[in-house]
């Protein structure tokens, strides 16, 4: 199991280890835009019982350094096997959502133990983990090159929960997509992608699937040529696709 300390510096920009810990640049949005982060001025080291110190030399708030790398206070704490507190975990997987064109927008992180956070380039070499839609910043489906492309060669697009569900099907040969953020996430900027297409909507098996399969088709509605569901015979409770 990733350190709290290890997970904090997964998640920060030109870390360095020095004799009183580690330095990095420091992550607040304001602070690279306004001051600049050239010298990293954040320094962070562990106490014996594992706690995460941080300090901004420039004067950020040390709540501030904390939000801005998508964590809660209680991050910063060790946690131990089987007290139940939850922290961001070790990276497994991350799954880039770029345009059209293939340019990166904004990313899905996979942690274990399972857990998903958003981030998006900050324009200095770190991530934002916070408010990924704002500031002009555009949602897209997963896949939006190959979902594009299938949409003008008339291929059948798959909508499913989930980017390991998407790589399932892509190993079989077909073209499919999903959105970040879960169940109940989809947005009608997702649908107008799929403007035009065959889509088959595969739901995962439990009410919040049917749920979110039910209000991607609605937000479909008037934009796809075909939207149909397919309900996969055999699958446990909870089972996707990749079952």
């Amino acid at each position: 199991m990733n350190s709290a300390l290890d997970n904090v510096l997964d998640r920060l920009h030109n870390v360095r280890e020095v004799r009183s810990g580690w330095i990095a640049s420091c992550p607040v949005p304001a602070h690279g835009k306004e001051r600049g982060d050239c010298n990293p001025s954040l320094s962070l080291s562990a106490d014996p019982a594992g706690t995460v110190l941080i300090k901004c030399f420039a004067g950020c708030p040390a709540d501030e350094v904390v939000e801005a790398m998508g964590l809660s206070m209680s991050d910063l704490f060790e946690r131990k096997e089987g007290n139940g507190s939850k922290g961001p975990g070790k990276i497994v997987e991350v799954y880039d959502y770029t345009d059209e064109a293939g340019n990166l927008l904004f990313q899905s992180v996979r942690y274990e133990p399972k857990d998903f956070s958003q981030r998006k380039p900050d324009g200095n070499g770190g991530w934002i983990y916070k408010g990924i839609f704002k500031n002009g910043s555009r949602p897209v489906p997963y896949r939006l090159p190959k979902v594009a492309e299938a949409v003008r060669e008339g291929r059948t697009i798959f909508v499913v929960e989930g980017e390991k569900d998407v790589a399932r099907l892509e190993r079989e040969g077909l073209v499919a997509t999903t959105n970040p953020m879960g169940a109940g996430k989809w947005r009608d900027a997702f649908s107008d992608a799929l403007a035009g297409a065959d889509v088959r909507i595969v739901p995962d098996n439990d009410s919040a699937g049917r749920e979110h399969a039910r209000k991607v088709a609605e937000s479909l509605r008037g934009k796809a040529r075909d939207v149909r569901f397919i309900e996969l015979p055999g699958l446990p409770v909870g089972g996707d696709v990749s079952d």
